[in-house]
């Protein structure tokens, strides 16, 4: 019998052949979403998928600002609207 923690949407049902020749289901975590861009929805490219602990430093989101949370066109936008907003002119 199934344990009902395993019986939840978090988890795919895996059909799998036993040895014996019966068939039976396994349950396996789904994989992570990709990031998305909180403004645009698009798919942000160089972000991991996976928890921030299994990777180096350096393979993490990227450390700019709204990095691994807004697209590059969204960050230029935002950083624009920003700055016309502040009134000073560089």
């Amino acid at each position: 019998m199934t344990k009902p923690s395993q019986k939840t949407h978090g988890r795919r049902k895996l059909a799998v052949s036993l040895p014996s020749g019966r068939r039976t289901f396994h349950f396996e975590p789904r994989a992570p979403a990709k990031a998305q861009c909180a403004r645009c929805g698009r798919e942000l490219h160089g972000v991991p998928t996976a928890k921030p602990q299994a990777y180096a430093r350096s393979s993490r989101a990227p450390g700019r600002a709204y990095g691994g949370v807004l697209c590059p066109n969204c960050l230029s936008a935002e950083i624009r609207g920003l700055v016309r907003a502040s009134g000073t002119a560089t």
